[in-house]
């Protein structure tokens, strides 16, 4: 039997040859590869009102009411999680999160101001100037040049 389905993220519609036999879960696999989806992102078929995702990948089509000629959705489910272990640490940290109290606005007006971090001292001026063109020939001097290049003046400091 021919279904058709329409991956909604590449807006590509994909015409199948399948078994009765077939499941859900080898026709998203199928498609997954040939289209070259993102592997790590879990992938359910929505045919009208019913959706399969990850509970009905062994599901056999002729099961979940999918027939000849039917135009079936292919989406996104959830992204995988990484298989990591997460240390114990991290753990207990992730299941007891602290809620921070608020504090009543009296508690708030009654707090001395933080003293403000003095600024910095502004920035000395350079002691020295050295010219950008040469005083004798007019040319461009290369920074922190001690002789123009061209004529072999000496690059004066003023």
């Amino acid at each position: 039997m021919e279904i058709v389905v329409l991956d909604k993220q590449s807006d590509k519609l994909i015409r199948m040859e399948v078994q009765p036999k077939h499941t859900i879960g080898s026709i998203i696999e199928t498609i997954v590869d040939k289209q070259k989806l993102d592997k790590s992102q879990r992938y359910k078929l929505t045919l009208g009102n019913q959706s399969f995702g990850k509970e009905q990948y062994l599901l056999k089509l002729k099961n979940a009411g999918i027939s000849q000629g039917d135009h079936l959705f292919l989406e996104a489910e959830a992204p995988l999680k990484p298989s990591v272990a997460v240390p114990k640490a991290e753990a207990l940290a992730e299941k007891h999160e602290v809620t921070p109290i608020p504090t009543p606005p009296a508690l708030l007006e009654s707090r001395p101001a933080a003293p403000k971090a003095p600024e910095a001292p502004p920035s000395k001026p350079p002691t020295a100037y050295t010219p950008k063109f040469c005083l004798q020939c007019g040319k461009p001097l290369r920074a922190n040049a001690k002789f123009c290049l061209e004529c072999g003046a000496p690059a004066r400091k003023r």
